[in-house]
């Protein structure tokens, strides 16, 4: 649930990425919106193309020295993907804006744990929030990229998320998150830079679905299959069960805000509440 990169990748790096596959059936590779059809227009600016790339495979759940030397349970390696947005203008118009691109994240978060040993008031302590939320900011990471006529430079997002085992040490940890990430054009209507009176207005580009979940079981350094020896408490190291990671969805222009099964609104981006996965309750 953080680190994004936006524009660390070359045009010549993200076209030899390409050649690797198609994501059209499932494959990593790249996916490029329908033509001659616009993906998004705002004012004298169209959106002729998105493409992009989702990393081969999702990292895989693991257990592993997740932050300041402390065991935690996360996605190894992380969840990539890379997007690039070809502008144009109108014939005959010389648009002076033509817009930014920011990254929005949206999460559901399911987390269960319990402490060793446990307190005597309670037995697990949880982290949900049963709605979409903000995960972190808009826009994600603070990063912003300006956009330019043409082919503009790739968007890297990469988001490596996890939860800590320790400390003090857990003897069950559970995680069930699911995420979905937007790419979102903003561009004022006039092709005229923002002011006041003169506000951008939102274009959904692309969105990615992806979760992760597994389940940590505290079983003791030494046991066949531990992972993790703490070096807090050495006699600590956790196994690792109910693993999976993946990406559900990559969805670009209209199909990515068209509404769900049994709604009648356009699914979009949700920028409140803001998540706080790390907000532990008794449960």
């Amino acid at each position: 649930m953080d680190r994004p990169r936006l524009g660390s990748l070359s045009r010549r790096e993200f076209t030899r990425m390409c050649a690797l596959g198609s994501v059209a059936l499932g494959l990593p590779g790249c996916r490029t919106s329908p033509q001659p059809s616009a993906v998004a227009v705002a004012g004298d600016v169209r959106v002729n193309s998105v493409k992009f790339r989702v990393s081969p495979t999702i990292g895989s759940v693991g257990i592993g020295y997740y932050m300041a030397g402390n065991c935690g349970i996360e996605v190894a390696g992380g969840f990539h993907f890379s997007a690039i947005v070809d502008l144009e203008s109108a014939p005959g118009t010389a648009p002076q804006y033509f817009g930014v691109l920011k990254i929005a994240q949206n999460v559901i978060y399911s987390r269960k744990r319990t402490l060793v040993p446990p307190i005597p008031q309670h037995q697990f302590e949880c982290a949900r929030n049963g709605q979409w939320s903000l995960d972190g900011q808009y826009p994600y990471n603070n990063q912003t990229l300006i956009c330019v006529a043409g082919t503009n430079p790739p968007v890297n997002f990469a988001d490596d998320p996890g939860v800590l085992l320790e400390v003090p040490p857990h003897e069950t940890v559970t995680v069930d998150d699911h995420f979905r990430t937007w790419l979102i054009w903003e561009a004022t209507d006039n092709s005229l830079p923002v002011a006041a009176s003169n506000p951008a207005k939102q274009h959904i580009l692309l969105r990615v679905d992806w979760s992760w979940k597994g389940e940590a079981t505290q079983i003791g350094a030494g046991t066949p299959g531990a992972l993790c020896t703490s070096t807090q408490i050495p006699a600590d190291a956790w196994g690792l069960s109910n693993q999976a990671s993946g990406v559900d969805n990559t969805l670009i222009g209209s199909a990515a805000t068209a509404p769900q099964p049994g709604a009648s609104a356009p699914t979009m981006p949700v920028f409140s509440p803001v998540a706080t996965p790390n907000a532990w309750v008794p449960c």
